[in-house]
C-alpha cells in the first residue's frame, strides 16, 4: 500500500484492521481467479506466486493479467493504492522453517528482484513494474512501457525493467490509444538520452511533458 504509514496515523486501529481486510481479500480474490496462490500477508504487503507448486506455461501471463485488475480494482478503494513488483526466474519453493512451524514458500534472486521492483515504483511514481525477463515472456499480450536500466542490490548486471499499462486486447479504448502515443513520444527521447544526445534529449523530454502533463516519468527525465 503506497504511503501506508501515513494512513495508518491517521485511522483508528479499528479502521485500519477493516481496511486491511477489505484490502487483502480483494488482492486474494483476484489473484487466486487468476491462477495465482497468496503466499503470505507481510504487514501491508501481498506475496503471491504463480507457475509454482504446480507448473504453469501461462504463468507470466496471468500474473499481469491480475496486476492490471488490482489496479482497476483498487479505485474502489481510494485514496488507498498500492504498487506491484513482478518478476519471472528461477528459485528454490518448498517446505521451510522449523519443526515446530514452517511453510510453502520461494526463496532466491529472482524473489528478491520482484520485490525490489516494487518498491522502484516509488521513485518512478508508476504502479506496475516488470522485469525484462517478465517482459520477454508476456510480450504481445500487453502494452509495456521501458523505463529504465537498474542496478539493484547484489546484482552487477543492470536490469532493464517495463511499466505495465494495458492489456492488448483493450486497443481502440481512448486511454490504451493516448498510452500508445505517450510510449512513441517517450521512447524518441529516451533513445536520444541513452545516445547521450543531451541537447536533444531535453528537448525531446520537454515536449514530451507538453503533450502528456501526466506522465511522471518523463517528467523525472
Amino acid at each position: 500500500i503506497a504511503g501506508f504509514s501515513k494512513i495508518s496515523e491517521k485511522i483508528t486501529p479499528q479502521e485500519l484492521t477493516g481496511m486491511l481486510n477489505q484490502y487483502f481479500e480483494l488482492l486474494a480474490g483476484v489473484i487466486m481467479k487468476e491462477g495465482g496462490m497468496v503466499n503470505k500477508f507481510i504487514g501491508d504487503a501481498v506475496m503471491a506466486l504463480w507457475g509454482v507448486p504446480l507448473d504453469n506455461p501461462n504463468h507470466a501471463v496471468q500474473a499481469c493479467r491480475a496486476s492490471l485488475q488490482i489496479h482497476r480494482a483498487m479505485l474502489a478503494m481510494a485514496p488507498v493504492t498500492c504498487r506491484i513488483g513482478l518478476n519471472t526466474g528461477r528459485m528454490i519453493a518448498g517446505n521451510l522453517g522449523s519443526k515446530e512451524r514452517f511453510e510453502y514458500t520461494v526463496i532466491g534472486d529472482a524473489v528478491n528482484l520482484a520485490s525490489r521492483l516494487e518498491g522502484v515504483n516509488k521513485l518512478y511514481h508508476t504502479d506496475v513494474m516488470i522485469s525484462e525477463m517478465t517482459e520477454e515472456k508476456v510480450r504481445g499480450h500487453f502494452l509495456l512501457r521501458e523505463v529504465d536500466s537498474i542496478r539493484v542490490v547484489g546484482k552487477e548486471k543492470p536490469v532493464r525493467i517495463f511499466q505495465l499499462l494495458d492489456a492488448l486486447e483493450n486497443s481502440g479504448a481512448p486511454e490504451h490509444e493516448r498510452w500508445k502515443e505517450m510510449m512513441v513520444s517517450f521512447k524518441l527521447a529516451l533513445d536520444a538520452y541513452r545516445d547521450r544526445q543531451w541537447a536533444d534529449a531535453a528537448g525531446l523530454f520537454q515536449n514530451h511533458r507538453l503533450m502528456f502533463p501526466e506522465d511522471t516519468v518523463g517528467e523525472l527525465y
